[in-house]
């Protein structure tokens, strides 16, 4: 990752949004930030540090089509994360499954 909103590869480029969420759980900090892929489709990060002081960052799987508001992150009872997304006119809640 570097500090530029706008990733440039051989097939077009991926713009990285203002929407973002922050959450903690435990002593741990998590970052998820949606994405704006080349082909008008969605995708999110979860961006977080490890035990060596090095970021990790994840491609999460998910729906791409979806409009996922990672502003409203939530943890769950289980301890795992959920947010909130829209497609058309319906609503919906996404886990994210934390290793």
């Amino acid at each position: 990752m570097s500090d530029s909103a706008l990733e440039i590869n051989q097939k077009g480029f991926t713009s990285y949004t203002t929407s973002f969420g922050k959450i903690r759980v435990g002593n741990k900090s998590y970052l998820v930030m949606e994405q704006q892929l080349p082909d008008k489709s969605n995708g999110l990060l979860l961006i977080t540090g490890n035990d060596d002081k090095k970021i990790e960052i994840k491609d999460l799987n998910i729906y791409n089509h979806y409009h996922y508001i990672p502003s409203q992150i939530q943890q769950a009872a289980d301890g795992n994360l959920i947010m909130p997304y829209m497609n058309n006119k319906e609503v919906g809640l996404m886990k994210i499954k934390l290793d």
